[in-house]
């Protein structure tokens, strides 16, 4: 009786190391914010903040909700046109390992310059 004690004690103990060890080294993937701004024509560096202590071999897939509105490829987020999605960054093989971020995409900010001529020839706002 005493030895299946023993046996089952060390049993319970090594399952408990096992998962003790075996969830320590998971790869984790996070993006800094949780939404970006990007304006229309013009790019945002992107990447995850990926943890891997176990110094894991890995692959990122890259997708995106509606490449109509911004496309992302290898960290580089451009956009496309006015609107909103999602860029999502998964471990290649575990789709329960990744990262989500919201882009919002505006109308490019514009600027009209006028010239003060001082008594000179007129010269159009540009």
């Amino acid at each position: 009786m005493r030895k299946l004690r023993y046996i089952f004690l060390l049993a319970i103990t090594a399952c408990a190391l096992f998962l003790v060890v075996g969830c320590g080294e998971k790869i984790t993937l996070s993006f800094a914010q949780g939404s970006y701004e990007v304006e229309v024509g013009k790019e945002l560096q992107l990447t995850p903040d990926i943890k891997n202590p176990g110094a894991k071999e890995y692959e990122l897939k890259y997708s995106f909700e509606d490449p109509e509105i911004a496309t992302y490829i290898n960290g580089v987020v451009k956009g496309i046109a006015v609107g909103q999605t999602t860029v999502k960054v998964e471990l290649e093989g575990n789709a329960k390992v990744f990262a989500e971020a919201t882009i919002t995409v505006k109308e490019a900010t514009k600027y009209t310059i006028t010239f003060d001529i001082d008594g000179g020839s007129s010269i159009s706002p540009v």
